[in-house]
C-alpha cells in the first residue's frame, strides 16, 4: 500500500512539472512565403523550444504551406520579435491543450 501512494505521488509530481513547463506558451500560425521566412523556421527549430503541429516536422515546411508551432513561455517574445523583423505575418491560435491543464 506505501509503494502505492509513493508511486501515485511521483506521477503526480511528474505531470504537475510538465504541466508547469507547458503553461504560458504560445502556439503560432503563419505561411512562410520565401526562403528567408524557411530559414528562420529552422533557425528556430534547431534550439529544441519549439514543437511543430502542422506540419509535424521542419522538414516538411514549405513556403505556401501553413505552419502551426508551439513555442514555450521562456522562448515566446524572441519568436514573436523574430517574425516581426523578418516581416513574416502570423496569429496566435489558442492552445486546445490548456484547458485541460489548468483542471
Amino acid at each position: 500500500m506505501e509503494r502505492l501512494l509513493f508511486l501515485s505521488f511521483v506521477t503526480t509530481v511528474s505531470v504537475g512539472a510538465t504541466v508547469g513547463q507547458q503553461a504560458g506558451g504560445k502556439v503560432f500560425r503563419l505561411k512562410p512565403e520565401n526562403e528567408q521566412d524557411l530559414q528562420f523556421l529552422k533557425n528556430v527549430s534547431h534550439t529544441g523550444k519549439v514543437d511543430f503541429w502542422l506540419p509535424h516536422s521542419i522538414d516538411l515546411v514549405t513556403t505556401d504551406r501553413t505552419v502551426d508551432f508551439r513555442v514555450g513561455a521562456d522562448w515566446t517574445s524572441h519568436v514573436q520579435a523574430g517574425l516581426e523583423k523578418i516581416g513574416l505575418k502570423y496569429e496566435l491560435v489558442s492552445d486546445p491543450v490548456l484547458p485541460f491543464t489548468e483542471q
